[in-house]
Formats: C-alpha cells, structure tokens, sequence
C-alpha cells in the first residue's frame, strides 16, 4: 500500500526510519481491527460455551433428579392438613425455579451457540489468541496491551479478583450446606426464619463481590454491560442460588417426613397406577445432595480456582453477573 510521508528534506536514513515507523503504526492499527471483529465472535462463544456446559450439567445433576423427587414429594402432600401452605408454596417455587433456571437457560444458549456464525468454540479461541499475539508483537507496550484484553483475560491474570469470586462461591455453596446440615427441620412444617435471612444476606453479598470484582478491573467492563443483560443476569443468578438453597432445603424436609413414615414415601401414583421407587424420597435426595457435590460444586470451585474454562466456571457458581461482563465486553 502507498505510505504518505511528510515532505520533508531528511537523509536517506531519516527518511527509511520515518517510512519503517508509519508502516509499523498502520500494521497495529490493522491489527486491532481484526482483533476487534475477532474478539466479538470470541466473546459470544465463550459465554454461550458456558452457559451450555455449565447450565447442561447443572440440569442433569441436579435440577432433573432433585426436581423429580421434588415434584413426586409435592404429589403426596397437596392434599394433606398436616402439611402447612407455606411448606406446599416453597416446595412449589422450588420446582418452578428448577425449570425455569436449568431447562430453559442450556436450551437458549444451544439455540445461541449454533447461531453463532463464527466456527466452532475452538477455533474462535485459536483465532482470539493468535490475533492477540501478532498485535502485541506490532505495540510492545503495556498500556495498549491492556486496551485489548477482555474480561476473561483480566480474571486470569489478577489473583485478587479471582479470590473475591472465589469468596463469593463459598457464601454461595456455604449457604445451602448450613441449612442441609443446621436447619431444625419438622416435617410439613416451614423452614426456620434464620434460613431465609441468611440466604437474603449472602445472596445480596455475592452481588456486591461481583459488582466489586468487575470495577477493580482495568477498564471497568461493568460500563460496557446494557441494563437488560444487568438485570437478566442479576435476575437468573439468584434463581440459581434459591434453586440449590431449595434443593438442601427441600432434602431435609424429606429426610424428616420419610424418617416419620418410610413406607408412604417410598411409591407414587398416576392415574390410579402404583409405582414403587428404589427406595424413600429421603435416601434419594441424599443422593441428589452426593451428586450436586461430585458434578457441580468441586468441579465449578476446581475449574474458578485453578483458572480453567472460566465462563463455565462462572455458571457452575451461579456468578452470572461477572458472565455477563464477560459477554458484552
């Protein structure tokens, strides 16, 4: 391509430097701009990418089983006077949640995923990384080096980030062991008050962890997220977060009513047909807390502290809010 140089009387080598040095400025100039288009495909993919592995897992470990055993449960106590309404109400807005959280998040981000006219995951990621090295080659320095990482970048990169939404995880899965294994349970009884309220605080304080994280980071991403994807993202994470304080919640209630009468808790029916189950809804939601455990907690805390596969650590620990950042970059 023809170069302008400024008509000026210099040496040849005053001259071939002047050249060199506008060829090198419009190479990285060249360079960001593909970096640009590159990173935006990068940027859906990776979120989708999460939303569907993170949110896949979630539905088959956990929602799928728990909300089955849930709902089985909701059959066998609505018509019963022992049960209080507000036992039935939170047994019910359990089931909801796990729909509406598990279900419906995978599927829409596997429609998004697919149209994604980008390639597939791994070969957006090789692009990313390799337009990113050619640019840092052309701009050696740090502040422009800066100016082209994205969110995901920086959480790899700042520990003390990371260790906020590391503490944000543990209130997180914290919660929910505190009340499987603290909460003076009474069979169709409502759960104690203390349970609410600290699902309230640490729900509000993981928000505020996200909030922080993401304004000390360079750049403060959180100004680049629109107030849609703010609120939906605040919105469906602590769906989330009641969908597993549910779940501990809702096994202990069922571990108090199947200790009180195993036998009634142990079949269902449909339509006047009889089905038996492997055994009490009690032992089976102590299965579903060994599951949510083995294929969601470890992993989602392994792969956030290890600094691997970040967006889908980000749904494993329901830190949507940070997802979106990531996203809408």
């Amino acid at each position: 391509k023809q170069l302008r140089v400024p008509e000026v009387k210099c040496g040849r080598l005053v001259c071939a430097i002047v050249r060199m040095e506008e060829m090198r400025r419009q190479a990285a100039v060249s360079a960001r701009d593909h970096i640009d288009a590159v990173r935006a495909d990068y940027l859906k993919k990776a979120a989708e990418f999460g939303k569907l592995v993170g949110g896949g897992v979630r539905f088959f470990s956990e929602d799928l089983y728990s909300g089955t055993c849930q709902l089985i449960y909701l059959c066998k106590i609505w018509h019963s006077d022992e049960v209080s309404s507000s036992a039935k109400a939170f047994t019910l807005c359990s089931v909801i949640t796990s729909g509406l959280c598990s279900a419906a998040g995978p599927l829409m981000a596997a429609i998004k995923f697919r149209h994604i006219d980008a390639g597939n995951y791994a070969e957006v990621a090789e692009n990313m990384d390799d337009a990113k090295r050619k640019y840092k080659e052309l701009v050696p320095d740090k502040e422009e080096e800066e100016a082209i990482e994205t969110t995901e970048d920086q959480l790899k990169t700042r520990h003390g980030a990371r260790i906020l939404l590391v503490m944000a995880s543990m209130l997180y899965w914290g919660t929910a062991a505190a009340v499987y294994f603290s909460a003076d349970v009474t069979c169709g009884q409502a759960l104690p008050t203390w349970t609410y309220v600290l699902f309230a605080v640490v729900t509000v304080c993981t928000v505020g962890l996200e909030l922080f994280t993401l304004r000390s980071l360079a750049g403060k991403p959180l100004g680049r997220v629109d107030n849609l994807a703010m609120v939906m993202a605040v919105g469906f994470g602590r769906m989330g977060q009641f969908d597993s304080f549910s779940d501990a919640a809702g096994a202990r209630i069922m571990q108090a009513c199947a200790a009180e009468d195993p036998e009634f808790f142990s079949w269902f029916s449909v339509w006047g047909h009889k089905f038996p189950l492997p055994t009490d809804l009690g032992t089976l939601m102590t299965v579903g807390i060994v599951l949510i455990i083995v294929f969601q907690l470890l992993p989602g805390l392994v792969l956030l502290i290890g600094n691997f596969q970040l967006p889908v650590a980000m749904k494993m620990n329901e830190l949507t809010i940070v997802l979106a950042a990531m996203e809408n970059h």
